[in-house]
């Protein structure tokens, strides 16, 4: 996964970089906290100066007391509180967020084993401050809350909470 993810990265890079286009759009850009663990894709394009729309994607397989096995999207709206027109500054993003866990079960009233995987759905709220490095390459440090509950029907499972942290290297284009 780790591969194929660092071969997207490269191409969409080699495509960008031989595009002769000024006006930079889109930033495509990976979170370095969690990149060897937990592969991310933040894809982040442009509506106006100071606003964006952001769809971001992560796996995740992890074994540490027990497996845990998911897969997370979310689409946010950022809105930057700068001056400044290239999508940098102090943002503040709300969005939707999607968390799918494979290994998350639905059990009946005598404790079988109804279903495997639970999908659940909910906010999520970020705060943080994007800069660039150069023209292309920027920073983006930030932290985010995610609340979310399970959209199975008669799932008795309590809302969850998640903390989010971002350090996220990315190409601007």
């Amino acid at each position: 996964m780790l591969k194929k993810l660092i071969l997207i990265v490269l191409g969409l890079t080699s495509v960008m970089i031989s595009a002769q286009e000024k006006q930079q759009r889109f930033i495509i850009k990976t979170n370095v906290l969690n990149l060897p663990i937990i592969p991310s894709v933040h894809l982040e394009y442009r509506m106006s100066d100071n606003t964006s729309i952001v769809l971001n994607f992560h796996r995740g397989h992890l074994v540490f007391f027990n497996e845990n096995n998911w897969i997370n999207a979310s689409i946010d709206f950022k809105k930057y509180f700068s001056n400044k027109t290239n999508l940098t500054g102090f943002y503040l993003s709300p969005g939707i967020s999607y968390n799918y866990d494979y290994d998350d079960v639905k059990l009946d009233d005598a404790g079988n084993v109804l279903k495997y995987g639970i999908s659940s759905m909910g906010g999520i709220i970020r705060i943080g401050y994007q800069f660039g490095i150069n023209d292309h390459w920027i920073i983006d440090l930030g932290t985010g809350l995610v609340i979310d509950k399970a959209i199975e029907s008669d799932y008795t499972d309590r809302v969850n909470a998640q903390l989010r942290l971002m350090a996220g290297v990315g190409y601007k284009f």
